[in-house]
Order: structure tokens, then sequence, then C-alpha cells
């Protein structure tokens, strides 16, 4: 179990919050349906221009409007996945954040399948933590990189994977819909590299 504190500023005071980071059993969590509010502003657009010789792909961030605003379901240990290993901080019996990883073994690979902070709780590191579990996990697997998908439209979980090091590897226009593109809901794979 991992432990870390966090302190927040109140005018003239300061308290500390203590939040462990725990893993979380197949037993109690297996089926359940959390939903965390996701809202975003802009997004990446993709665009796929054919050209002799091949393709131009391009990604541009451009506003979003509306906003797009969802409340994100997650369902821990799916059938997805195998062998998923999950960590998150409760507190009353709830879940106010979490991740997910399972081993991809034919690859060597750590994939997140899920990773989500409650809004009450965000850019407080909750996150931060939780990925360098991840990393740490990685590692004592043996994994080559860690990879994960996130959605074009998802500015602020793109921009934290990109400030955890995670760079592009790959994207599919036709995972979600027929009309990803156009619905600026193009899925986007991304990778950490273990060096």
């Amino acid at each position: 179990m991992s432990v870390f504190v966090l302190e927040k500023s109140f005018i003239e005071r300061r308290i500390t919050l203590e939040y462990s980071i725990q893993q979380l059993s197949r037993e109690h969590w297996e089926n359940c349906k959390l939903y965390f509010p996701i809202e975003s502003n802009s997004c990446y657009d993709v665009s796929i221009c054919p050209k002799e010789g091949g393709y131009t792909i391009s990604l541009d961030c451009k506003p979003l409007i509306p906003a797009r605003k969802i409340d994100y379901p997650i369902e821990l240990f799916s059938s997805y996945f195998e062998d998923q290993e999950v960590y998150g901080v409760v507190q009353d019996n709830q879940l106010l954040a979490v991740i997910e990883i399972a081993k991809e073994d034919w690859n060597q690979r750590l994939r997140i399948t899920e990773l989500a902070v409650d809004v009450s709780l965000r850019r407080q590191k909750i996150a931060t933590a939780l990925m360098n579990l991840a990393k740490k996990r990685a590692r004592e697997l043996n994994c080559r990189s860690i990879v994960l998908e996130a959605q074009t439209w998802n500015e602020a979980a793109l921009g934290f994977y990109f400030s955890q090091g995670f760079k592009l590897c790959g994207l599919d226009t036709n995972c979600y819909s027929n009309h990803d593109i156009e619905d600026q809901n193009v899925r986007l794979e991304l990778a950490f590299v273990l060096e």
C-alpha cells in the first residue's frame, strides 16, 4: 500500500489530507460500474489525406464547440482483459481514484485499461501517484513499455499522459463508430517506453 500526503491551503490555514492507494479485490469490485465526469473544451482534429506514395496524417488541437461533457463509465475487472490488477483510493467505501492494469504477455507490454480520479481530488497528484505505481509494476513484470487508449476529445487526459512521458504510437479512426473522425472521437494509442 502506498501512502501519499496532499496539502491544501485554505485562507491562512493549512490542512494535510492523507490518502492511501490500495490493491482492490476482484470479489468486491467486479462488475461495479462507476462514472467519472469529464469535460473538454478542445480536441485533436484528425485528418488523413492520401498523397502520391502514401498518406499524410495530422492531428491539430482545436476548440471543441460545444464543449463535451460526459459521465465516463468505468467497469472494473471486465472480461476484455485477463489478470487485471486494480489499485485505488477508497474512502468511506467510495472509490475516489482508480487505475486498472493488465499485462499483455504476448508482447511484453503493460496496458492501462482504466485511470480515473474523482473531480474533488483532481490536480492533487493522485493520478501521478497511480501512474508511478503502474510504471513500478511494469518494471517488476519485466514489461518493455506501457500502453493505453485515449480519445482525441479528452484534452485533460491527453495532457496528463503527455506530461508523464507517453507518446503517440497509433490511432484507430473506426474504433467506436463508422464516423469517429467526424465525431471527433478517434482512439489514440499512447506508449511509454521503459528504459
